[in-house]
C-alpha cells in the first residue's frame, strides 16, 4: 500500500497564525526529493519557501495560490508509490490540522496512527478557470527572442502564455532572478492603466456605493480590455450594465462601474498582503490602547558630521548617521533605564538587555530588525550589523528571530528631508524615537547667532510606563551623546 504525507503550512516563529499561499514551484506528478523547494508562503511578516519534508511524488495540491491557511493545514499531499485519486481524497477528508506538529502525517496505511476527519475548510478546492485572454493587439509585450530560457515559475510562464506576454519584456524581482507571477501582473498593470476619454457619469453614480457581486463573471460577454479593466479594479462583471456590440461589456462601462461603486473612474486595486493586515492591525491596536506623548528636542549635528567624515574618509569605515543615532540610543538607555521598560497592564517590566528595533522600508511594508545587546557593542560593531540587517530586510532574507522582540525602536526618515514627525510605538515596547533630517538652520550661541545643522528628534513615549520628566532626561542625554560623538566611543 502506498504511503501518503500531508504537507502542512509550517511555523515560522512563535506568533506566526497563518500564511497566504502566494506560488508554487512544483506540480502535481513532479518527483521530489527532501528539501526540494515546494511553494511560497507569505507571513505577516516576510516570504518563506516551505521544503519538502521526504522524497515522493507529489500528487495533489490542495492550497490554491491566494488561500490564507492557519498554521498546520494542509496544502498538498505527498506519496510514495502510486496512489489512487479515491485513497488521495479520503486521505485529505482524514487529515486533522494540527500547528505543533511536525509536517509530516502518516496515511492511513502507513506504521504511524491515522489522523481523525478533518474540518471541511481543509478539502481541496478547484481553482476558478482565468478567461484566455490576450495582450493588446497594439502592446510591444508579445514580441521578442524566444523567452523558453528565461529564468521563471511556473505561474508566471502560465500567466505570460495565457496573456501573450513574452517574458524577455518582464522584469525579474522574484527569488535568483526569476520572472514572477507579481512581476507579469505588474507589467500588464503598467500597460492597461491610463483611461483616456473617461465617460461622464451623474452625480448619483458618482456618489453611489453599493454592495459588490463576488458571483462567477468568467461567462459574461466582454471586450479582452474591458475584462483586463475590470480584473485590475477588481470590478466584478455582474456589477456592469453592458452597453457594447451585441450586449458585451465594453472598456467605458466598467469605468461607469468603477465610479458607481467606488467613486474613482480609474484605480488599481491589490489585496493587502499579510505584512499590510499586520501592520495596520498592530498601529491601530497601538495607538488606541496606548495614551502616546511626545517630547522633542533639536539637536546640533556638526560635530558628529565631522566625526563620521573622518571615520570614513580617511579610516575607510562605512558609518552613516543613522548608525551614530542607534549607538547614541543605546548609550542614552543605559543613562535612563527608566525608558528601557514594558507596561504589562499589572507591573512594570524593566528590561536588562538593550535590543533597539531599527525601522526598514521593504517592499509593501516596513520590518524591524533587532540590534541585540547594543550597549555592550562599539560604533563600528553596530554599523556593520545594522547594514547587514537593512539590506537581508530588503532582499527578504531575514530569520524570524532577527525581527522579533527588540525594546526600544528607531524610526528615522531624515534620507526623505522632513523636518519633524511623530512614530508610533512598536508594542510592547513604551516608546520609540522618530529621527528627521538635520539641515543648516540659524542657533543663538552666546550673544550672536551661528549657522548649524540641526536635527529634531521626538520621542513618542507610553505614559502608563513612561513619565514626562524621564522621557526629557532621556533626549537630554541623547542630545549629549550626539553633540559629542567622541563620548559614546569610550
Amino acid at each position: 500500500m502506498s504511503v501518503l504525507r500531508a504537507l502542512t503550512v509550517p511555523k515560522w516563529g512563535m506568533s506566526m497564525e497563518e500564511g497566504e499561499i502566494l506560488e508554487w514551484h512544483v506540480k502535481p506528478g513532479d518527483k521530489l526529493s527532501a528539501g526540494d523547494q515546494l511553494v511560497d508562503i507569505e507571513t505577516s511578516k516576510i516570504v518563506n519557501t516551505a521544503e519538502s519534508p521526504a522524497a515522493g511524488t507529489l500528487v495533489r495540491i490542495v492550497g490554491e495560490i491566494g488561500n490564507t491557511l492557519q498554521v498546520g493545514q494542509i496544502i498538498g499531499v505527498l506519496a510514495e508509490g502510486d496512489a489512487s485519486d479515491a485513497e488521495i481524497d479520503a486521505f485529505i477528508a482524514a487529515f486533522v490540522p494540527d500547528a505543533s506538529a511536525s509536517a509530516l502525517a502518516q496515511s492511513p496505511g502507513s506504521a504511524e496512527p491515522a489522523p481523525a476527519a478533518a474540518p471541511a475548510s481543509v478539502a481541496p478546492t478547484q481553482a476558478p478557470v482565468a478567461p484566455a485572454l490576450q495582450a493588446a493587439p497594439d502592446t510591444d509585450l508579445s514580441t521578442g527572442p524566444d523567452d523558453s530560457q528565461v529564468k521563471s515559475s511556473p505561474v508566471a510562464r502560465r500567466l505570460a502564455r495565457q496573456y501573450n506576454i513574452n517574458l524577455n519584456n518582464v522584469p525579474a524581482s522574484g527569488r535568483q532572478g526569476r520572472v514572477s507571477k507579481w512581476d507579469v501582473e505588474a507589467v500588464l498593470g503598467i500597460r492597461i492603466l491610463p483611461a483616456q476619454n473617461l465617460p461622464a457619469a451623474t452625480a448619483t453614480q458618482s456618489a453611489q456605493v453599493t454592495a459588490r457581486s463576488s458571483k462567477d463573471d468568467s461567462h459574461i460577454a466582454a471586450t479582452p480590455v474591458a475584462r483586463r479593466l475590470a480584473k485590475r479594479m477588481a470590478i466584478n462583471l455582474h456589477d456592469v450594465t453592458a452597453s457594447g456590440r451585441h450586449g458585451r461589456v465594453n472598456k467605458g462601462d466598467v469605468e461607469r462601474a468603477a465610479l458607481a461603486l467606488t467613486g474613482a473612474a480609474d484605480f488599481r486595486e491589490e489585496k493587502l498582503s499579510g505584512m499590510r493586515k499586520t501592520i495596520a492591525a498592530r498601529l491601530s491596536e497601538s495607538k488606541q490602547t496606548i495614551p502616546h506623548f511626545r517630547v522633542s528636542i533639536d539637536i546640533e549635528i556638526d560635530n558628529l558630521l565631522q566625526q563620521r567624515k573622518h571615520m570614513n574618509e580617511v579610516l575607510g569605515h562605512q558609518v552613516s548617521v543613522n548608525d551614530f543615532v542607534l549607538k547614541a540610543c543605546a548609550s542614552a538607555l543605559v543613562q535612563v533605564p527608566e525608558v528601557n521598560v514594558q507596561f504589562t497592564g499589572e507591573s512594570l517590566r524593566y528590561l536588562q538587555q538593550v535590543d533597539i528595533s531599527m525601522a526598514v522600508a521593504v517592499k509593501g511594508g516596513l520590518i524591524t530588525p533587532v540590534i541585540r545587546d547594543m550597549a555592550n557593542k562599539g560604533l563600528l560593531q553596530v554599523s556593520a550589523e545594522a547594514r547587514d540587517l537593512a539590506n537581508r530586510a530588503q532582499n527578504g532574507g531575514l530569520t524570524v528571530d532577527e525581527f522579533q522582540g527588540g525594546t526600544f525602536s528607531v524610526s528615522n526618515l531624515g534620507m526623505y528631508g522632513v523636518d519633524e514627525f511623530d512614530a508610533i510605538i512598536n508594542l510592547p515596547q513604551a516608546a520609540i524615537l522618530a529621527v528627521a533630517a538635520g539641515k543648516k538652520k540659524s542657533v543663538v550661541r552666546g550673544e550672536s547667532l551661528a549657522v548649524a545643522t540641526v536635527m529634531r528628534v521626538s520621542l513618542s513615549s507610553d505614559h502608563r510606563a513612561i513619565d514626562g520628566a524621564v522621557a526629557a532626561q532621556f533626549v537630554q542625554a541623547l542630545k549629549g551623546y550626539l553633540e559629542n560623538p567622541a563620548s559614546m566611543l569610550l
